[in-house]
């Protein structure tokens, strides 16, 4: 446990550091290796350029945009996944740093759209 303050520095510094190269090639150039099949990191590094992705426990999700040098970190309190993703994915449109679609609609369990979450940010 740490100060999410410091993780999102510990990861600016690392994939914005030209001697830690490896690392963020290895993230940028296999998002599926990293983060795994239908993961919001993945998703995010496949669907967008030069931002790299991480989820951690907790509802935690730090992405760094390689090029701006900036970071940003959503931590959802009651670790809701789905919640995680459209807040993420919302941040980063507003931020212009990806356009990333995600479903905001509220289904049963056989598919039926019953409402829609709408995030404040």
């Amino acid at each position: 446990s740490m100060p999410l303050k410091n993780m999102l520095l510990g990861y600016l510094n690392l994939f914005t550091d030209a001697k830690y190269e490896k690392i963020k090639n290895a993230f940028l150039n296999y998002p599926r290796v990293i983060g795994g099949e239908n993961r919001l990191d993945t998703k995010i590094m496949e669907n967008s350029n030069g931002l790299v992705a991480k989820v951690g426990a907790g509802g935690l999700c730090i992405v760094v945009n390689i090029q701006k040098e900036e970071a940003l970190v959503v931590k959802i309190s009651d670790c809701d996944m789905r919640a995680r993703e459209i807040v993420t994915l919302d941040s980063l449109k507003n931020l212009h740093w990806a356009d990333i679609d995600t479903s905001h609609d509220i289904t049963t369990l056989h598919g039926e759209v019953v409402g829609k979450i709408i995030s404040t940010l």
